[in-house]
C-alpha cells in the first residue's frame, strides 16, 4: 500500500506541478494510517508534495498518539512546522460577517456579539452556527434586500452549544426531512 501511494503521489506531484494534500482530524486516525504517513514522509515523498495535517491539541488520550507521531517525525529528520490556531477575534468575526453577508460592520456587530456568546468565536463553531441559524430560517436572504436576521430572535433561540451538539442537531434535522 505504501509503495502504491508513493507511486500515485509521484504521478500527481512534481516540482513543475505541485500538489497540496490536507489531512484533517489527525487525532482521530488510527496507528496504521499514521505509520503509512510516516513511511511516505521517510521514504520518498515526491518533491512537489506538501502535506498539511490538522489536529486538535488537547490533554486527552486521543492527542497522545499525535504528539508521539510528531516526535518520531522530528527524530527522523522530517521537517514538521507547527501553527497553533486559536479563536477568532471579535473584529475578525465581524469582518467575516461583512464579507459573507455583504453588509457593513455596523450592521453585523450585533450578530457578531451573539455568535461570540454562543460559540466562543471558534472558527468551526462560527461556521456551524451560521449554517444552523440559516437552516432554521433565522438568517435568510431576501431578494432585493440581501441578508436579514433579527438579533432578538437569534439570541434566545434554542441553539445547541458546542460542535457535537450542533452536528447532532444537524443530523436530527436531516433525519426528519422526507
Amino acid at each position: 500500500l505504501s509503495l502504491a501511494l508513493r507511486r500515485l503521489l509521484a504521478v500527481c506531484a512534481a516540482r513543475e506541478h505541485p500538489l497540496v494534500v490536507f489531512l484533517d482530524d489527525l487525532h482521530w486516525r488510527d496507528a496504521a494510517r499514521r505509520l503509512l504517513l510516516l513511511d511516505l514522509l521517510q521514504n520518498g515523498a515526491p518533491e512537489g508534495l506538501l502535506l498539511i495535517g490538522a489536529y486538535q491539541p488537547s490533554d486527552t488520550s486521543e492527542a497522545r498518539p499525535i504528539q508521539a507521531f510528531r516526535t518520531k517525525l522530528e527524530s527522523q529528520g522530517v521537517a514538521a512546522d507547527s501553527a497553533v490556531l486559536g479563536t477568532l477575534s471579535p473584529e475578525a468575526v465581524v469582518a467575516l460577517l461583512c464579507d459573507l453577508l455583504a453588509r457593513a460592520a455596523q450592521d453585523t456587530r450585533s450578530l457578531g456579539s451573539v455568535i461570540e456568546r454562543k460559540t466562543g468565536n471558534s472558527p468551526l463553531l462560527v461556521r456551524q452556527f451560521l449554517e444552523h441559524i440559516h437552516a432554521r430560517g433565522l438568517l435568510r436572504h431576501e431578494r432585493g434586500a440581501g441578508w436579514r436576521w433579527n438579533r432578538e430572535e437569534i439570541a434566545p433561540a434554542d441553539i445547541p452549544d458546542g460542535a457535537v451538539a450542533l452536528m447532532t442537531a444537524r443530523v436530527a434535522r436531516l433525519a426528519s426531512e422526507p
